[in-house]
């Protein structure tokens, strides 16, 4: 009786497993079509500083010629250089504009859609950002072992040093927020107002509400660590909430 009833089920299965295949074939079936956005010769990369615009449509990528840098987008190559810092071409949130630092002489300069910018003395940080709409773009610079933000072509207050990776707009690219160090102490400086110094920030904690109307980040006060929302201390009560739920993120 048991071999019978799974030879009926063997039986059954066999019968409807077209039946049952069939629509998941169908299912995944897609259209695949491929389109060349840029021609490479592979043999000239000698960094490995590519980029792919958020949008797929571009590429940007550094090569050298002989002793010369230099960085090409859309198969369209850029001026040569003697030298390009160490950070891949950066492309704005709509994939129109592109981004890159180079050495010129003894100086530096951020490149931005082929124009070069200001320079500064070496040591021009990685920390180049579009605003959300693209039309903005903020950098750190240096000058007389001093470090400072460029917005908008505009050269903002002299500190000491500024926080890696700090530099940061809102959400309506209006506002513009990064950390600084001064005298031992670390403050925020929102629209070019400094807050508060305390002893040290906590991690890249600090950001922006939804409405960019108000800031809030995470820092080391005395012996123990709070959060800091629109110039108000607030309790933690760990890293967790800080960096990975971000209960304090005001509306």
């Amino acid at each position: 009786m048991l071999h019978r009833r799974i030879l009926t089920s063997l039986t059954v299965m066999l019968v409807w497993a077209p039946v049952i295949a069939w629509p998941q074939e169908k299912l995944f079936e897609r259209s695949v079509e491929e389109k060349r956005i840029a021609q490479i010769d592979p043999s000239l990369i000698t960094l490995e500083l590519f980029q792919v615009s958020p949008d797929n449509q571009r590429v940007a990528y550094v090569m050298q010629t002989g002793p010369q840098w230099l960085v090409v987008v859309d198969g369209k190559s850029g001026k040569p250089y003697e030298a390009l810092l160490k950070q891949s071409p950066i492309f704005s949130p709509d994939s129109r504009r592109v981004a890159y630092g180079a050495v010129v002489g003894e100086k530096v300069s951020l490149v931005i859609d082929g124009k070069e910018g200001p320079l500064y003395d070496r040591g021009l940080a990685h920390g180049t950002v579009f605003s959300p709409d693209s039309r903005r773009v903020a950098y750190i610079a240096q000058a007389d072992a001093k470090q400072f933000v460029v917005i908008d072509g505009q050269r903002g207050k002299a500190y000491e040093a500024l926080l890696t990776d700090s530099l940061l707009f809102s959400s309506d690219s209006r506002r513009v927020a990064y950390a600084a160090r001064a005298d031992g102490k670390v403050f925020v400086v929102l629209d070019g107002k400094e807050g508060k110094p305390y002893r040290d920030m906590v991690g890249q904690s600090l950001i922006f509400s939804p409405s960019s109307q108000r800031v809030a980040y995470a820092v080391h006060h005395g012996e123990q660590s709070c959060v800091v929302v629109y110039g108000q201390e607030r309790k933690s009560e760990g890293y967790g909430d800080l960096l990975g739920q971000r209960k304090y993120q005001p509306e």
